[in-house]
């Protein structure tokens, strides 16, 4: 289910036929999702990580055991970093590397709040080649394949062609925490909620990267500035580069998978619109 079996041309992405390890990373995040869907609204919190918020829960863990169990059954050869192994295990000096986020979203996973997906990259010398996310509730695959194009469910998506960052609709975080200063949190947060009740924009705050990924991916919202790991990170670039976003770090510059200072995403032209948005030319 959700495979094309048709040859791809240079001219037209609408078409793509997917090689064994493109089928093999789909068929592992959904296998995972299939497992933990009947675990929610009955998995409890095992433990917290970094505050409160960052919960784990079993479904965490039986995602994760899932897809380290297929990949070294598969591809025994490669590495793994996963956010439910300790960072002495990931193994980052291969050739290819699996990322995985078992499950993205578990803080509303944990609350009975159906926004979460089972996310996966496989990077090659260090770039992104694959990326796919399953939503288990909705039963729908997002994947990217670089230099192919974003599907969801086998049907090309493309993000939104709005020109003005005006009348504009996004979704953010204040993830930028994690690696600003506390004056440029401060100034970052105050000019982000000054810009968005003073213009016409319309700004979500989203705890789940998977969810603001695949609504800008479909062209559902036009921009994303969030927060994010490299579990989020890698996935979230192949697909929304593949559905034709730039996409760069939280400070605007070159997106680095293991830096940890989120993304920025929007299309090309709103792109630097987003960085004025969030008052990125005028950092003190």
């Amino acid at each position: 289910p959700g495979y094309i079996q048709v040859e791809v041309t240079s001219e037209d992405r609408s078409v793509v036929s997917w090689s064994p390890m493109d089928q093999f990373i789909q068929d592992i995040v959904r296998e995972a999702g299939e497992a933990i869907e009947p675990l929610y609204q009955h998995s409890c919190v095992t433990h917290t990580k970094d505050g409160e918020h960052d919960v784990v829960t079993e479904a965490d863990r039986v995602s994760n055991e899932i897809l380290l169990r297929r990949i070294k059954e598969t591809y025994p050869e490669h590495g793994i970093v996963s956010e439910e192994l300790p960072e002495d295990e990931w193994e980052t000096d291969k050739e290819y590397v699996w990322v995985l986020d078992p499950l993205d979203g578990t803080k509303p996973f944990s609350v009975g709040w159906p926004m979460f997906a089972v996310m996966a990259a496989l990077e090659h010398k260090g770039e992104v080649m694959l990326g796919a996310m399953y939503f288990p509730m909705t039963h729908e695959m997002l994947f990217a394949k670089k230099g192919s194009g974003a599907f969801l469910n086998g049907q090309l998506v493309t993000t939104s062609t709005r020109k003005d960052i005006r009348g504009s609709f996004g979704m953010f975080t204040t993830g930028y925490r994690d690696w600003a200063s506390e004056a440029e949190r401060e100034r970052r947060t105050r000019f982000l909620f000054n810009v968005l009740m003073n213009r016409d924009i319309l700004g979500n705050y989203m705890w789940c990267i998977c969810m603001s990924v695949k609504a800008l991916a479909e062209g559902k919202i036009d921009w994303l500035s969030v927060g994010g790991k490299w579990w989020d990170v890698a996935p979230s670039k192949v697909i929304l580069e593949e559905a034709g976003c730039k996409v760069t770090n939280g400070d605007g510059g070159d997106l680095v998978l293991n830096d940890f200072k989120g993304i920025l995403a929007a299309s090309p032209i709103l792109h630097p619109q987003l960085c004025e948005l969030l008052g990125l030319d005028r950092k003190t």
